[in-house]
């Protein structure tokens, strides 16, 4: 796969992600026909093993980062103050979208960006911990509207969560969070994602901050 070459800097967020080029199609992809032969005997049957779906020829790598706090007018990739070399470098080999809506709380924008749907629609119109039982707000998304990430996945993308999800209720997930993996992951119950790379991360900027050194 190609680097990423999409950059987009929103005001509650900092975006990246490369333009995709997938066939318009109905997902996720019904279960193919199968090709094999089922006998009355194992002899005179042959088995079928479908290939996976992969990627598009020359996909390119997609990198989405979300960050609190963070103004549109800071980095210097909008002519911010904030020297941000590499964002600025994203930025200059790809694209610049300018008009994402985002709501000053993050759950609600993050699920709006995920889903590209109005944040009412997929259960957030309040941060996770403020979810109640009035439509839009009980910070459930549906199984009836896909992610992004749901979308690449299911046309051949390898898909990864890392840092702080924040897009379930403030409790351990069973349903809603059913795949997690890595290096004893786990969603804690302030609903951020944590392994022991990050533990280690983390561990690396405490010490380098006591000791005067940029992390």
């Amino acid at each position: 796969m190609r680097p990423v070459r999409f950059a987009a800097v929103v005001p509650c967020a900092i975006t990246f992600w490369a333009s995709v080029a997938l066939a318009q199609k109905v997902l996720p992809s019904p279960e193919p026909p199968f090709q094999g032969v089922a006998n009355r005997t194992l002899a005179g049957s042959k088995p079928d093993y479908p290939r996976p779906v992969q990627a598009p020829q020359g996909a390119p790598n997609i990198l989405l980062i979300l960050i609190d706090d963070a103004g549109f007018g800071n980095p210097s990739t909008f002519g911010g103050p904030v020297q941000t070399p590499t964002l600025d470098r994203l930025a200059r080999d790809g694209l610049r979208y300018n008009r994402f809506h985002v709501t000053a709380l993050c759950s609600p924008t993050r699920a709006a960006l995920l889903s590209g749907r109005n944040h009412h629609a997929v259960g957030f119109g309040s941060i996770a911990e403020a979810h109640s039982g009035w439509p839009g707000y009980n910070a459930m998304w549906p199984r009836s509207a896909a992610s992004i990430a749901e979308i690449l996945r299911d046309s051949g993308y390898s898909t990864g969560v890392f840092g702080k999800w924040h897009l379930t209720p403030d409790t351990l997930p069973v349903r809603r969070h059913d795949r997690e993996g890595g290096l004893r992951a786990a969603l804690s119950r302030r609903s951020v994602v944590r392994d022991e790379y990050g533990r280690r991360t983390a561990a690396f900027v405490v010490v380098r901050r006591a000791m005067g050194m940029p992390p």
